[in-house]
């Protein structure tokens, strides 16, 4: 792999260029999915303020993986510090992270690939109850159970949690271009360059 993603200053902002584009694109993501709760009269909605970590937790997970499926020690905790960085609260990535890995290893449904389960951890990541805390509890389990098996919300949070194709390169040409330095990397915001 390039020697960029062993630089902290790489990971920043491969994290805020990927937070700008959930910012931008998640609200359209969102449209299908509050439609199709609305039409199931599920107590629930999404709300961009919780989808938009939860899309950069995932969209950052599925690079990771893209680009990085032999990531070194050094270059996953880069990864995990720096957009753990950039999400907040301080530890929703860590937290993010361990749901991702988590529904993973044990999907939903047997056969469920890698991406059906980070989609289906952005859609429940994603949710808020309409309702008081206990009617809501006595809900959960079938309204999780709507939300992996619903096909509209289903491709919804797949196209939620996909960097767009072009992100990936895009990045790394921006960052090669306005890399600054060693000591301006190692002691200013990647984020302002």
């Amino acid at each position: 792999m390039s020697g960029h993603t062993t630089e902290s200053a790489f990971w920043q902002v491969v994290a805020h260029h990927l937070l700008a584009a959930c910012e931008a694109d998640i609200p359209q993501s969102l449209e299908p999915m509050s439609q199709r709760v609305r039409e199931l009269e599920l107590p629930i909605e999404f709300s961009p303020n919780k989808a938009v970590p939860w899309a950069l937790a995932c969209r950052g997970y599925v690079l990771a993986k893209q680009h990085l499926p032999d990531a070194t020690k050094w270059e996953f905790a880069l990864f995990r510090s720096n957009f753990g960085g950039v999400i907040n609260p301080k530890g929703f990535f860590e937290h993010a992270l361990t749901k991702i890995l988590d529904n993973i290893a044990t999907p939903a449904h047997s056969g469920r690939s890698a991406p059906d389960s980070v989609a289906d951890t952005f859609a429940i990541g994603s949710l808020a109850y309409t309702l008081p805390t206990p009617p809501a509890e006595r809900l959960h389990a079938s309204v999780l159970a709507v939300l992996v098996d619903d096909a509209v919300i289903h491709q919804a949070s797949l196209l939620a949690v996909t960097p767009a194709r072009t992100f990936w390169d895009e990045t790394v040409q921006h960052y090669l271009e306005h890399r600054p330095g060693f000591l301006r990397r190692f002691f200013t915001d990647a984020s302002r360059w």
